[in-house]
């Protein structure tokens, strides 16, 4: 018979596909995962099911995948205090739809990147996270070169290069300033050795400028507008020819 069920505090919960609680609750003031931690799945609670605040609901997201991130299903009353850990592979801007309840009420914050942020909100018993870039962070001081680099990124988030996806799912998982702050200048042209950990991709990309000067992540090589200089020419030509007695 279902009863009740609780991950503890420092516990871990893979979900599978289902979990029966019937008219019981599940409790989670552990870890959960739903369809299980690196891969998107979702998970179907019959019952109840409660987060407390020490509780932390970790959701794959991959934005080039569909569905783009993991759900949780309740089949009953969903009472939601605690933390989401968004863990992406790859973002792009949309709303993702992470849990679904008959009835749902919830206080859940987000634990946020330095870069890109995830805000919650909830509607007709669903509740989403929204990606936010912040590419320039106001109290952050970054060097001209770099402030220039967040300029692309704001214009290929607002494209949605899904080139840039897996590059804005890393820049979603950092914490600090310092990190940030490394992972431009890896980016710049004067940093262009630093390797990312496979963060980039060994493929050419746009971001999305009607002109941009050129990129190529198999050098890890971005050019920066300000290292460009676009001309046009204008004029005439001719052809000049020259043989004896005649200098042309």
């Amino acid at each position: 018979t279902p009863g009740d069920m609780t991950t503890n505090s420092g516990g871990t919960f893979n979900a599978g596909s289902t979990v029966v609680v019937a008219a019981n609750t599940f409790t989670n003031a552990g870890n959960l995962f739903p369809g299980g931690i690196g891969r998107i799945g979702t998970t179907t609670i019959t019952g109840g099911f409660a987060q407390t605040a020490s509780g932390v609901l970790g959701v794959d997201v991959n934005s080039l995948e569909s569905p783009a991130s993991d759900k949780l299903i309740v089949n009953g009353q969903a009472r939601l205090a605690g933390t989401i850990v968004p863990l992406a592979s790859a973002l792009l801007p949309g709303s993702l739809p992470v849990i679904n309840a008959t009835s749902l009420s919830s206080t859940m914050q987000v634990s946020n990147g330095i870069a890109i942020g995830l805000t919650p909100s909830v509607s007709d018993n669903t509740l989403y996270v929204t990606p936010q870039p912040t590419f320039r962070p106001a109290w952050l001081p970054i060097s001209p070169s770099q402030n220039s680099l967040t300029h692309h990124l704001d214009r290929a988030w607002s494209n949605s290069d899904r080139s840039l996806a897996p590059t804005f799912g890393y820049l979603s998982q950092l914490s600090t300033g310092s990190q940030y702050i490394q992972v431009l200048q890896a980016l710049a042209p004067q940093a262009h050795t630093v390797q990312l950990q496979n963060l980039l991709t060994t493929t050419p990309f746009s971001l999305g400028a009607s002109i941009d000067c050129p990129a190529d992540l198999s050098t890890k090589v971005l050019q920066l507008d300000s290292s460009c200089v676009w001309v046009r020419g204008a004029g005439t030509w001719a052809n000049h020819s020259a043989r004896d007695g005649d200098p042309g």
